[in-house]
């Protein structure tokens, strides 16, 4: 009930909705987390970022993002002819998702963090812990050959160093790269932000090239591609060098308060493309188009519908 008093009262808010335009109730669904949104042309996304007030383009004074989780780009997105206007949306579509999806992995980086401090202090793993590190051991493909305590101080160890977040600007910039600004046919049709695939496997969308070892990933939601290039990136030993480097800034960070930019984290990421110069590109990207700005952004911490 609570789901369809949102979905009218924001359906008659937002008057645009019903404008000469045939939405499903799906399109919009709103609950305690934020306002979710689909299958919008550009008009109608960009008058509901205008009534929520997005952040203008990469400002500095006024760089807190409403909790609107945009799942797909808007049908008629591809067509845009204004290329900056087309990267502005971009950016005000992806910011909301990397910022939502970031938090989930800071969120298991801060309860590890929990963890180690319990057993500095006990000498010794509750079992509620136990099962927490043994869980995301498995989700970030992390083994070890022992079998008693040594097994889960390991474990712990690992995980600090592997679940964690990745700095918005890195995010934004690599899938602009990877999809040309949300432009490809895999952003487009496959909500594919990052050419993830599924080797050796007919499942997924079919590459127009000529090899046939893989099909590209298709998500549920752009939201989805961004959390799993996440978990790729921290289940990768190629990145290795960005963990330890990601670590280092968080302790940095602990005792400073400095934000962690992704311009300095950026050259760890030569391995992510075959593209040749890789890290040179996405650092390019990343200061042409100023991201260091997003690396400073915040979410709205809650969704206030009457705001």
């Amino acid at each position: 009930m609570k789901n369809i008093f949102f979905t009218l009262f924001f359906s008659c808010m937002f008057g645009f909705v019903a404008q000469g335009h045939a939405y499903d109730a799906t399109d919009l669904v709103i609950n305690n987390s934020g306002a979710y949104v689909k299958n919008f042309d550009v008009k109608n996304l960009q008058e509901l970022f205008d009534q929520l007030e997005f952040p203008t383009y990469l400002n500095s004074e006024d760089n807190v993002y409403p909790r609107v989780f945009v799942q797909k780009f808007p049908q008629d997105y591809v067509s845009l002819e204004d290329k900056t206007y087309r990267n502005e949306l971009f950016i005000k579509i992806l910011m909301p998702l990397v910022l939502k999806v970031n938090q989930e992995y800071e969120n298991e980086h801060n309860e590890l963090l929990a963890i180690e401090r319990r057993f500095n202090k006990q000498k010794d793993f509750e079992n509620k812990d136990i099962l927490y590190i043994e869980k995301l051991a498995e989700k970030y493909e992390i083994a070890t050959p022992y079998k008693d305590t040594r097994k889960h101080i390991m474990l712990l160890e690992e995980l600090i160093l592997r679940a964690d977040g990745i700095p918005p600007s890195i995010l934004v910039s690599a899938a602009a790269i990877y999809t040309d600004w949300g432009t490809s046919r895999l952003a487009i049709e496959a909500n594919n932000l990052y050419k993830a695939r599924n080797w050796y496997s007919k499942k997924g969308l079919e590459p127009q090239s000529d090899d046939k070892d893989y099909r590209y990933k298709i998500y549920n939601s752009l939201e989805d591609s961004i959390r799993d290039y996440i978990l790729r990136v921290n289940q990768n030993i190629n990145f290795k060098a960005f963990w330890q480097t990601r670590m280092y800034a968080r302790k940095k960070q602990k005792k400073s308060g400095d934000t962690i930019l992704g311009k300095r984290l950026d050259w760890a990421f030569v391995l992510d493309n075959n593209l040749r110069n890789y890290a040179g590109l996405l650092d390019y990207t990343l200061t042409y188009y100023r991201m260091h700005f997003l690396d400073r952004a915040e979410m709205d911490k809650e969704y206030d519908l009457e705001n």
